[in-house]
């Protein structure tokens, strides 16, 4: 089975034709479809772009787009997936594409008489001669004749001048009708090679504001339309909807006001604006909220655009055209001709789009502006007609005035509602009445507008009041009970939403958060339930990632009078929860007393801890019980107590069936995986049941293993009783009952969570969901076990991350291991048909591993894949909605179970103290020359870690090359993690917060600020060679062994040396010595005749000197060794760093070290020192080799037509000029340097 990064690679051209979509090339990169062609594919990119829909994608997304086109059914992703993944397209090849230059080819062919184009501009579209006078002045438009498949046609050329008044590109629209070449009627086209981050455009004034539209004639409609008011402005249209068309324009227009000239980068240049507003403050500054205007059309996708960039955070303001009733699209061009007809409509469409991030119960701002009854009666027609699809299991909404107005009696549940329908009706009127009684019917519709806008305000003065009834009761310290809450206006006619609330167990914080979000709606919507689902998830799953993070810098306190808690602790820990506010696993798996194993139990038994009769569970506890602590849980009050008990026999039901069925086993979960079986197998420890309760029971001597047997026989007195959470322990205990559907064959596995953020933020690593799709069961592995930590309801958040991911798999079959036995707990008869008889040998094997794990604790592989099994093809059928494919597979590789080393104990504990005495331990080795290299070589792939870091990771992965996190290599480098592979960990600095031990406050200074301190935590990365995908970008310094990049190292270090106020001097008679530095007179001489390699090398040896030796007090104290083997170790980093041969280097010195004791400790200090040189020295030179690079590649730019002309020939013998040219600089240096020698020997005689 193809992964969906695979699938996207798949070739998009192959993917449209098997779709039935006809293309046409415009050149060797783009193809348009003739049947839309703003539908543009690049074949580069292998994505696509649908211009007037502001739609683009991948493959997949194409696939889903075109067949709802085609069928008006929607295609649901895995749908798309398995279209394209069935198909037999080509990959696609990476194109390398040069941006060509563009021509006018149109240029001979434009003609001086513009009488065709004047005709239809203004006859046809409406705009006056004034309008198509003034652009034409502008140079911007022309009437020229283009060859099509039939002969020759008149056009109009739309042009592209840039700031020069340069033509770089423009659109040609047709003047005579053709349906024959032109669905649409006429010829619509951008011409080749236009460079189509600019388009059409003309500058009045000098612009210091943007207008946008989507076509050339709507910006000369929008113009006719309001140029009495257009001053200092710039005017644009997009051919399309384009962000990097307003990008360009906008970044053009702020240089403009800074006096500066801005330089296009047509990589960066479309992302320009979008960087802006997510790494600064510029939009919230309210002189940049109404730079640019937007006038695009007003239909879904121009209203699409703008919310998508709103969501970026890019503020402009909205301009779009009236969008009379009936109707589902409007241009300026529709809207200036039903102007001139005289069909008026009042233009009340402007508004200031608004920063998001206001402050709580601050909605009054007076920035903000209210909707016209006008724009709320749209958005109530957009609403109800979704309503009449959604209840009527229509195909599509529908799409006229009138048919809505027949079907909308049933839905209308308010007065609004009411009010709304009317003014449906009385705008259809103005269609349906005489000509004399219009007026009448826009009369009533002004009338109307009154009381919808009386409605709106009295809706909005409610929930304004509710805000500020809040505001005020906080301010005195008196919040509403929950009761209260609940009672609220807001509240009155939104029912369902309180019974979710409540369903959900929402406490007072939760529910006032919820009232602040509803007061930001819309009042006239009809569906409330649904963002308040997903607000409330939302606001969980932040608060439970917050708790996460913060979790590592506070340990659990369990504050009670006895002192002895030891099997608490051990049951309980302090270590990392899996779960957070959700549920409280530990991190660390730690070994816990078992009670002796039963025999095995048929499944409907009791288990022989029980008796029979039961007792029923009834939680009660002392009114004087111990007061305890536990982060993320409070104490149960007696209303929490006595809402337990309504949940009891649920509880206790599933403890039961726990205790029977599962505890103290391993549950083996059989999936197919591709052509292969894979088996998963689940540890469920009787201590792991409490934890997905959310119910922490206390009393002496009390252990999650006990916990679980008490609830099981009906025991639950305790001496108090903690919950989770913020309503968590009540959400856990309504999805109990569902824990046994995870043992049902119909259920399905879920191996890798990276494509499932709800899941993966709280540090789960697989999950099964239940067949019938209500709970999920969220695992984690550590050390190699994997095992159950939390228990969900499959929400609609959750459920369609779930149904997105590609890495769902189809369960087979389920068995339980338990005391020597195994037992088949379900099958999945869809697939198996002999009874489980295909999986024996693939038991075996489990349950061997299984044994061996039990007596050795190997790091056991979490995900054991066995293939070359018997083929189960014959027992297997195919599910009737999916195809099963079984494909020849290589030999297993099944890795070896190991005992730990004390580095991975160490790392598994987190035990920061004892890895840091570890790594000291282990310098020792570094002693011997070999490996003090090997040491170095790795340093120098690391320049900005400390060596200790480098010990660290090379501990782990020998030969680690680079590493960065898991999300770094996913967004900044395009790759990816393999599957089963393990993460390397590195000490990473954390500021936080200083806090009384005592009472959990943060400390204040003397000044009131919070005092802060510098911890170091481990983190988890991933070296390269655990990746897949783009290939890295090549360094800055990683430069090919040639003269040229030789003689750019030199200059590099050179004007590091002169920044330091140091000079070279070449010498030829040094002896055997290489170079030396002089402190006293400030230069470095290096031995003339030597190799650039060697010269390079001896350079950064003295630098290194210069560096760390300058001070006479430094060099008076170090011994020569301990200077030599510091400069020596920064050359070699250096120098391998910069990809230098380093074979010659020794250290021969450091066996002498060996006996001495104090040696560890000095070679600990000298790598410290080297580290930090060698660090700043590499930054340093890079910075120097960067700007050489730039330099380089300006003249490059202004030379490439020379050099392309130059044959092979030529070019070699300007390469030996090059080299040249470095010997007599080096040459000239060496005479330079023996002129001052002799001057200076003259002076002194």
């Amino acid at each position: 089975m193809a992964s969906v990064k695979e699938l996207r690679q798949v070739n998009i051209v192959g993917v449209a034709e098997i779709l039935g979509m006809e293309l046409k090339p415009d050149n060797s990169r783009y193809y348009r479809w003739k049947d839309h062609d703003s539908l543009v594919i690049d074949v580069r990119k292998n994505w696509f772009n649908w211009y007037s829909r502001d739609k683009y994608g991948d493959p997949i997304a194409l696939v889903r787009l075109i067949r709802e086109e085609q069928t008006g059914q929607p295609v649901s992703f895995k749908e798309a997936k398995h279209y394209v993944e069935t198909g037999s397209f080509p990959t696609v090849d990476t194109i390398d594409y040069t941006r060509k230059e563009f021509s006018n080819y149109l240029s001979r062919y434009e003609s001086k008489d513009k009488t065709l184009m004047i005709d239809y501009l203004k006859n046809e579209r409406g705009l006056s001669e004034e309008t198509i006078r003034f652009f034409d002045e502008k140079g911007v438009l022309g009437q020229a004749n283009y060859k099509n498949a039939q002969g020759i046609e008149p056009v109009i050329l739309f042009k592209t001048l840039d700031a020069t008044g340069k033509m770089i590109g423009g659109s040609l629209q047709g003047i005579v009708e053709n349906r024959e070449l032109y669905d649409r009627g006429r010829l619509k086209q951008i011409m080749k090679h236009s460079d189509g981050s600019s388009g059409f455009n003309v500058d009045i004034g000098t612009p210091k504001r943007l207008i946008v539209a989507e076509a050339p004639i709507d910006l000369m409609s929008y113009y006719e339309l309001h140029k009495g008011e257009l001053n200092d402005v710039r005017l644009v249209a997009m051919d399309g909807l384009k962000e990097g068309t307003i990008s360009r324009h906008y970044m053009e227009i702020l240089h403009l006001k800074r006096g500066k000239v801005y330089e296009v980068d047509h990589k960066k240049t479309p992302q320009a604006l979008s960087n802006i507003a997510k790494t600064s403050t510029h939009f919230k500054q309210e002189e940049n909220q109404s730079v640019i205007t937007l006038a695009v059309d007003n239909d879904s996708a121009g209203r699409k655009f703008l919310s998508r960039l709103e969501d970026k955070g890019i503020r402009f303001v909205s301009d779009l055209p009236p969008l009379p009733a009936g109707k589902e699209k409007s241009d300026w061009n529709d809207y200036l001709k039903q102007k001139k007809k005289g069909q008026l409509m009042e233009h009340q469409n402007k508004r200031l789009t608004q920063n998001k991030e206001v402050e709580p119960h601050r909605k009054e701002k007076k920035s903000k502006k209210t909707k016209t009854a006008e724009e709320h009666y749209f958005d109530w027609i957009e609403r109800m007609a979704a309503t009449v699809q959604e209840q009527l299991q229509l195909p599509s909404p529908p799409k006229l005035a009138s048919e809505l107005e027949v079907l909308v009696e049933p839905f209308i549940t308010t007065d609004l509602d009411r009010l709304f329908a009317r003014r449906l009706s009385l705008a259809l009127d103005t269609q349906r009445v005489e000509s004399s009684q219009i007026l009448s019917v826009h009369q009533a519709i002004d009338q109307l507008d009154k009381q919808i806008n009386e409605q709106l305000q009295e809706k909005e003065l409610q929930t304004s009041k509710i805000a500020e009834d809040y505001l005020l009761t906080a301010v005195r310290g008196d919040l509403p009970t929950l009761e209260e809450l609940y009672s609220s206006a807001i509240f009155s006619d939104k029912p369902s939403v309180v019974e979710y609330l409540k369903d959900w167990s929402a406490n007072t914080e939760e529910v006032q958060r919820v009232i602040d979000f509803l007061t930001q709606l819309d009042p006239v919507r009809r569906d409330w339930l649904t963002p308040v689902e997903y607000f409330l998830d939302d606001m969980r799953t932040s608060q439970l990632e917050e708790d996460i993070a913060d979790e590592e810098e506070q340990q659990e306190q369990v504050a009670t009078s006895d002192q002895k808690e030891n099997a608490l602790e051990q049951a309980q820990g302090h270590e990392k929860s899996a779960e957070g506010t959700i549920g409280d696993f530990p991190a660390k798996q730690e070994a816990a007393p078992l009670p002796e194993a039963n025999e095995s139990q048929p499944l409907n038994d009791l288990s022989p801890s029980q008796t029979q009769p039961q007792p029923l569970l009834h939680f009660t506890t002392k009114d004087d019980g111990k007061s305890i602590e536990k982060r993320y849980y409070h104490l149960a009050s007696k209303k929490d107590i006595a809402k337990l008990n309504r949940y009891a026999p649920t509880i206790q039901q599933t403890a039961q069936w726990y205790l029977d069925t599962i505890a103290d086993s391993h549950v083996i979960y059989l999936y197919k995986d591709g052509g292969s079986i894979s088996s998963l197998a689940v540890q469920f420890d009787r201590d792991k049941f409490m934890h997905l309760t959310g119910i922490f029971p206390y009393r002496e001597h009390q252990t999650a293993t006990q916990t679980l047997e008490d609830f099981a026989n009906g025991k639950g007195d305790f001496d108090s009783i903690l919950i989770a959470n913020k309503g968590a322990a009540f959400d856990k205990i309504k999805v109990l009952p569902e824990l046994e559907a995870i043992i049902q064959s119909d259920s399905f596995y879920f191996g890798d969570l990276s494509e499932v953020p709800k899941l993966k933020q709280l540090d789960m690593d697989k999950a099964i969901r239940s067949g019938d799709e209500d709970v999920v069961l969220a695992m984690r592995t550590v050390d190699g076990t994997t095992f159950p930590a939390s228990l969900l309801k499959l929400r609609q958040t959750l459920a369609l991350q779930l149904e997105d991911s590609t890495e769902e798999r189809t369960i087979l079959g389920v068995y339980r291991y338990r005391d020597s036995q195994l037992d088949q707990l379900s099958i999945n008869q869809e697939y198996i048909k002999d009874g489980g008889e295909v999986f024996k040998s693939i038991l075996d094997q489990v349950v061997e591993n299984l044994n061996q794990s039990t007596s050795s604790e190997p790091n056991m592989e979490e995900d054991m894949v066995y293939h070359n099994q018997p083929s189960f093809k014959g027992q297997m059928q195919n599910h009737p909605t999916e195809k099963v494919k079984l494909e020849s597979v290589d030999q297993p590789s099944y890795a070896q179970p190991s005992s730990q080393n004390k580095l991975n104990e160490l790392l598994a504990s987190k035990d920061r103290a004892g890895l840091a005495q570890h790594l000291k331990e282990g310098i020792h080795q570094y002693l011997d020359s070999t490996q003090y290299k090997e040491f170095l070589k790795t340093m120098s792939r690391f320049p900005q870690y400390s060596y200790r870091n480098v010990m660290l990771l090379k501990a782990q992965k020998p030969d680690v090359q680079a590493v960065t996190s898991f999300k770094s290599w996913k967004e900044d480098f395009g790759r990816s993690v393999k599957k089963g592979e393990k993460s390397l960990r590195i000490f990473a600095p954390m500021v936080v917060k200083a806090k009384d031990p005592k009472t959990g406050e943060i400390l204040k200074d003397d000044k009131g600020n919070d005092v802060t301190r510098t911890i170091f935590k481990l983190v988890p990365v991933f070296d390269v060679s655990q990746t897949e995908g783009k290939e890295l970008p090549q360094p800055i310094y990683q430069l090919e062994g040639t003269h040229e990049n030789y003689a750019k190292l030199y200059r590099s270090a050179k004007e590091y040396a002169q920044s330091k106020g140091l000079r070279f001097e070449f010498e030829a008679n040094l002896g055997e010595a290489n170079g030396y530095y002089s402190r006293k007179d400030q230069k470095i001489v290096i031995k003339s005749g030597m190799s650039e390699q060697q010269t390079l090398k001896t350079i950064y040896h003295e630098l290194a000197h210069a560096d760390l030796h300058s001070s006479k007090t430094t060099d008076k104290e170090l011994k020569y060794s301990h200077a030599e083997l510091q400069a020596e170790s920064v050359a070699y980093i250096v120098s391998n760093h910069y990809g230098l041969d380093t074979g010659s280097y020794t250290f021969a010195y450091l066996a002498s070290w060996a006996e001495d004791k104090a040696a560890l400790t000095d070679l600990e200090a000298q790598l410290e020192i080297v580290q930090k040189e060698a660090q700043h020295l590499i930054n340093s030179l890079d910075s120097e080799l960067a700007k050489q690079m730039e330099q380089a590649q300006e003249q490059s730019v202004e030379k490439v037509e020379s050099v392309e002309k130059l044959s092979f020939e030529e070019r070699l013998a300007r390469a030996e000029v090059q080299s040249r040219s470095l010997v007599e600089q080096q040459m000239k240096e060496e005479d330079q340097s023996k002129k001052q020698e002799a001057k200076q020997s003259n002076q002194e005689r």
